[in-house]
Formats: structure tokens, C-alpha cells, sequence
């Protein structure tokens, strides 16, 4: 027998009021065929909640549940899976996650879903996860999710999420280390397909012991941002790294930042193999590719406009002030962006904007990779022994076109040092682009034209 509510019908105009720990579970009742009982029923609850007990609940499918801005308070599993359903207007407090399965996600929903694919939509409506350390609201596909707050807790999504919107968020507190190679650390762990738009976390710590981490998003691919902000993060990769995100493949940014970032690498993994890539770590992105991963799209190109990073990027790994390393393709720049990061390699290349940028075949008949940007870090530095290219603005750089870009750092260590450019392979040109002769230490004038400090303070210096 399916759980008898005290109070409504389960119908839109009258629904089944949740007053108590039982109600709440019993909206997860299953009949002999381990099929839940309540399906397309709605839901408002009507008192705080405490729980008390860990229960394993079952899939809530096409249903609404409206928390009523009560409170469920003590969780110590995954609430539940969701599928086409929508759940708002709920307060979580005290979250645990006890005893997690090596398949679980640490979330308050564990997986959201469509029942039938291409059919109806899921929703996450004005939540709030509050005090609730290393747990995440959801993880999951074709999720509309607006107005969430989370606060001292983990973030917004702990797992995969695909082919979803997420949009006016706000996060403050977060942390999270990740002990497995799952999908990365982040406020958001590993996104596909995803748009993000008017999102902003503060005061963010998140560690990957064996792969990537990024203050906003650990892993992205083919998504689009739009004005969001990482204010203040600590971010530790054993892979990539970056104070917005650790690893980028594809996708636009736009009016996006990363301010008061300090970002860290730590290779050395006890099951590393030898083979294993090059580390790669930014004040904005670790990696940012114009390519694919495994099951992505054959090619979606990366786009950013007017994103600015400001922090320090003190690694052991090719690293840059916006990005450790770029893979460019057609179609694929950087516009009106900036670093502003002091740049501390005890690895290979490093440089002001990128420690690398690798351009196509065809890029310069696509034109500049990157147009009207700059460096403005004070230091662009590498371990004598190690080091190879530095650059104010790009360490390494081939088959690539810099349009209207300039740079400042100090550059010191590495067989090429060069004030804009460390070591150009094919390809190069740099137009109009120029570098301070004076705080840089350097005088080349192959890639980049050297101005006294006085010079680049002048605006006829400038074509």
C-alpha cells in the first residue's frame, strides 16, 4: 500500500502536505514491482523537517514538490533522483552524505533525468544548501536550475551535468577535495553542452588529488558562460588548473573573471604513469582546447571576450597568467581579455597571458588568436634548471597571430627568454604588439616591439 498523506489529493489545486519525516518519505514509497507509487503528483510542505534516520529512496518521476521556504534539515543520503520533476523553494541545512558508494555523487539530488528523453523538463528552483561541508545540490541532464544559494558547503554540482541552464546563482564558502578521477573539482564538477549565466562564488578552496580543479567549473565542454565571477579562490590541481576552470574544451566566455585567485599544481601521483602529459595550470584555465574530448562534438571552437583574471599562479607546470596552455583552431580567440597574475614556474614555459599557445594550420588565415589583450603580472619566473621559453606575454607560441597586445612582467630564467614572446616556432607575427624593455629586463625585438615605461604610459606611442 502506497503511504497514506493526512492532508490533499496530490493534485496541482490540492496537494499532499508534508509536515514530517515520514511524509517525506513516504512520497518515495514503491509498490511490489519496485515502481514508486506517487507519480505526477505535487507536493508543498507545510513545517520544518529534521531527519533522523538514513533511507534509501527511491525516483521521483514527473512530479512537483514545493518546499514552502521550510527548512529539511540533518540529511544523511541523497534525497533522491529526479525525473522530469521539479522541486523549489527549499532550505537544506546540516547535509552529510554518510557512507557514500564509490558510484554515489555527494549531492542532495543524485541524479536528475528525463523520464522519456526530449520529453517535458526538469527543474531546480530557489534552493538553498547551507552548512553542509563537501555536499553539492545535484548532478544530471536537461536541468533548468535558477535562484540556488549555496553557502559553507561544497557547490552547486557535484557530479556530470548535461545539456542544462543554470543561471542567477550565487555561492560563498565553498570547498571540496576530490579523491578519485571522476570529473574534476569545482562549483561545478564536469559540465557537457551546459549554459551559465549571472553566477558568482566567493571565498572558494577546491583540490583534485588526481586530476583537475578550477574555482567555478573543474571541466567544460562545449559550454557557454556569461558574466560569471570567481571572487577569491584557492585551487590545487594534480593535473590542470585554473582559478575559473581546470580544463576547457570548446565553448564561449563572455564578461567572465577570475579576481584574487591563487592557483597551484602538484604532480607526483603514486599511480602516475610515465607517460603521463605535461601539467598545465592559469589564473583563468589550466587548458583550453578548440578540439574535443571522448563523446563530445567533432569540433566547437572557444571564444572569450572581455574575461580578466588577477592573482598568482605559483606551479610546477607549464603555466600563464590566463591559461598554461592553449590549442587553437578556426574560429577560435581571445578578444579584450587580461591577465594581471604574477606567473611562478618551476617547470618548463611559462608566460604573462599563456605558457603556450598552439595555433592550426589554416589559424592565420583566420586571422589573431588573441586581439587587444594584455599581461600585466609583474613577474613571469622559472626555475633555472628546468625552464625552457618565457615570455611577458606567451611562452612558447606557434603558427599564432597577436593583434594589439602588450605585456610587462619581469621576464628572468629559461634558454629563450623574450620581453612579449619566449620562443617562436612558425608562423609568428605580432602586429602591433609591444612589451615594457624596462620591467621586463628584456630588449629582443623579434616578436613584440621593446617602449621605456615612460613610452607605454604615452598614447603616441601607440599606432
Amino acid at each position: 500500500m502506497p503511504y497514506d498523506f493526512e492532508h490533499g489529493s496530490g493534485t496541482e489545486a490540492d496537494p499532499y502536505l508534508i509536515a514530517t519525516e515520514a511524509d517525506l518519505w513516504g512520497i518515495f514509497d514503491v509498490n511490489s514491482d519496485d515502481q514508486p507509487n506517487f507519480v505526477g503528483n505535487y507536493f508543498r510542505q507545510t513545517a520544518d523537517i529534521t531527519i533522523t534516520q538514513s533511507v534509501s529512496t527511491n525516483i521521483l518521476i514527473r512530479c512537483v514538490y514545493d518546499g514552502n521556504n521550510h527548512r529539511i534539515s540533518g540529511l544523511k543520503t541523497s534525497l533522491a533522483s529526479l525525473g522530469t520533476s521539479t522541486w523549489k523553494n527549499s532550505i537544506f541545512l546540516n547535509c552529510t552524505n554518510e557512507d557514500l558508494e564509490s558510484w554515489e555523487y555527494p549531492t542532495v539530488f543524485q541524479w536528475i533525468f528525463l523520464e522519456e528523453e526530449g520529453v517535458g523538463e526538469n527543474k531546480l528552483d530557489n534552493i538553498q544548501l547551507l552548512n553542509s561541508p563537501g555536499i553539492y545540490i545535484f548532478a544530471g541532464q536537461n536541468i533548468v536550475a535558477t535562484n540556488l544559494i549555496v553557502k559553507n558547503s561544497g557547490g552547486f554540482a557535484g557530479g556530470t551535468i548535461l545539456d542544462s541552464k543554470i543561471s542567477e546563482c550565487y555561492g560563498e564558502n565553498l570547498a571540496f577535495t576530490q579523491q578519485s578521477r571522476c570529473s574534476g573539482a569545482g562549483a561545478f564538477c564536469d559540465v557537457f553542452g551546459c549554459s551559465f549565466e549571472n553566477i558568482v562564488i566567493r571565498n572558494v578552496e577546491y583540490e583534485d588529488e588526481y586530476w583537475l580543479a578550477g574555482g567555478m567549473v573543474g571541466k567544460t565542454s562545449y559550454s557557454n558562460f556569461k558574466n560569471c565571477v570567481v571572487l577569491g579562490a584557492k585551487v590545487i590541481g594534480e593535473d590542470s588548473s585554473g582559478g575559473f576552470a581546470g580544463q576547457i574544451f570548446g565553448g564561449t566566455f563572455e564578461d567572465c573573471f577570475a579576481l584574487g585567485v591563487t592557483v597551484e599544481v602538484r604532480p607526483g601521483l603514486p599511480n602516475q604513469p610515465e607517460t603521463w602529459p605535461t601539467w598545465h595550470s592559469g589564473g583563468f584555465a589550466g587548458e583550453i582546447f578548440a578540439n574535443r574530448s571522448v563523446g563530445d562534438p567533432d569540433y566547437v571552437p572557444f571564444v572569450f571576450r572581455r574575461c580578466i583574471v588577477h592573482g598568482t599562479a605559483d606551479v610546477d607546470a607549464t603555466a600563464g597568467g590566463f591559461a598554461g596552455a592553449i590549442w587553437q583552431e578556426g574560429g577560435s580567440f581571445f578578444e579584450q581579455c587580461g591577465a594581471e597574475v604574477s606567473v611562478i614556474n618551476t617547470n618548463e614555459n611559462a608566460g604573462g597571458f599563456a605558457g603556450e599557445i598552439w595555433g592550426s594550420l589554416d589559424s592565420l588565415e583566420e586571422g589573431a588568436v588573441c586581439k587587444d589583450c594584455y599581461a600585466l603580472g609583474d613577474s613571469v619566473l622559472s626555475n633555472l634548471e628546468n625552464a625552457i621559453s618565457n615570455g611577458g606575454f606567451v611562452g612558447v607560441a606557434d603558427k599564432v597571430i597577436f593583434e594589439r597586445c602588450f605585456s610587462k612582467g619581469l621576464v628572468s630564467g629559461g634558454t629563450n627568454k623574450g620581453g612579449f614572446c619566449g620562443l617562436g616556432y612558425d608562423d609568428i607575427e605580432c602586429i602591433d604588439c609591444y612589451y615594457d624593455s624596462e620591467t621586463s629586463g628584456q630588449s629582443d625585438t623579434s616578436m613584440g616591439t621593446p617602449k621605456t615605461t615612460a613610452e607605454m604610459k604615452t598614447q603616441s606611442t601607440f599606432s
